[in-house]
């Protein structure tokens, strides 16, 4: 078992992200995470030099997405976990909030409301939509950044292996304490 730091692991899934990452990693510059976790889902891109570069761990995973996280979260060294898609951009300081939401111990997990970068009328709809699922149908994805401390994680049995794992996991979570909803929001920016 990895000895936990105080800190945010970011656990990031990848499938072939080498034109968004270097932008991804920009928008972290000051997010102050710990480390992230880039697990390559079978890219055949330059998905996993892009990652090291930018001083990313990378790990070749499966297919299955609950196995990627699970495999991921036993290399984390962070005391919080949080997951994100590529193409999110998190607010700044994110990683600190997080840290200070999981110190209360009535909170269990987190996330993030999202907001998709161009905003027309159908992506102003889209983030509506997908901010009203997570908070009145538990539909919580990777794209709202959940987050959850390493302690809560193990007590729940990890991430199952099923066609939705993020919500699947926010729900077993949930079943443990509170859940909190950041008031910054992660922007999605879709690739062109």
């Amino acid at each position: 078992m990895t000895a936990w730091a105080e800190g945010v692991s970011l656990i990031l899934p990848v499938q072939n992200a080498e034109a968004i990452l270097p932008a991804f990693f920009q928008s972290l510059h000051h997010c102050d995470v710990l480390e992230v976790l880039v697990c390559d889902q079978g890219s055949t891109d330059m998905t996993a030099a892009v990652a090291r570069e930018h001083g990313a761990h990378v790990f070749r995973t499966g297919q299955d997405l609950g196995e990627v996280i699970n495999n991921a979260v036993g290399h984390a060294r962070g005391t919080c976990l949080w997951f994100l898609p590529p193409t999110a951009h998190p607010p700044d300081l994110a990683a600190a909030y997080i840290v200070g939401v999981l110190e209360e111990s009535e909170i269990a997990g987190g996330y993030f409301p999202v907001r998709f970068y161009r905003h027309d009328r159908l992506q102003r709809l889209r983030s509506w939509r997908k901010n009203l699922a997570a908070g009145y149908f538990g539909r919580v994805t990777m794209e709202h950044g959940f987050f959850v401390s390493q302690r809560v994680f193990q007590n729940s049995g990890g991430a199952p292996h099923d066609a939705h794992p993020i919500a699947s996991l926010h729900r077993k979570v949930r079943g443990l304490g509170e859940i909190f909803l950041m008031p910054d929001c992660i922007e999605i920016v879709l690739p062109d």
